[in-house]
């Protein structure tokens, strides 16, 4: 990736789920060799599966870093809605389970770009707005 590209960041599809899925299976792959006593192996096929359940609900929140040449990244949020509390009032938040940038794309922003568009969907989760999170294009 030429680093002055633009880096779009778009709603995840099912056309993306073999990129969702190899990105889930490098990212498990670097958990398992770190903490092997806590994750386990993971396969494609599962990756896929968990993928494709996924974009079939509303509970969670999947974006795609992409150049006009190639996939570059992604990030793959929860949103969590809490009930009130003795201390919080009930909110919603958004809970990062993943961001990852292709091994080809590293060092060049694009994870930059991916966790700004966390950061701001977070900030509007913050101040209580109840309807869906906005897409967002990074240059």
């Amino acid at each position: 990736m030429n680093e002055k590209q633009r880096i779009r960041i778009r709603e995840a599809t099912a056309k993306d789920i073999s990129f969702l899925a190899a990105s889930i299976c490098r990212l498990q792959a670097a958990h398992v060799e770190a903490y092997p006593h806590i994750y386990r192996p993971i396969i494609v096929e599962e990756a896929v599966d968990h993928v494709s359940d996924l974009l079939n609900t509303t509970d969670y929140f999947l974006r795609i870093a992409e150049t006009s040449q190639m996939l570059v990244g992604s990030v793959i949020c929860e949103i969590r809605e809490l009930p009130q509390s003795f201390f919080t009032l009930s909110h919603r938040l958004l809970h990062l389970m993943q961001i990852e940038v292709h091994p080809d794309c590293r060092n060049m922003g694009v994870g930059s770009a991916l966790s700004q568009l966390r950061t701001g969907v977070v900030s509007i989760s913050r101040n209580a707005i109840a309807s869906g999170f906005p897409d967002g294009t990074v240059s």
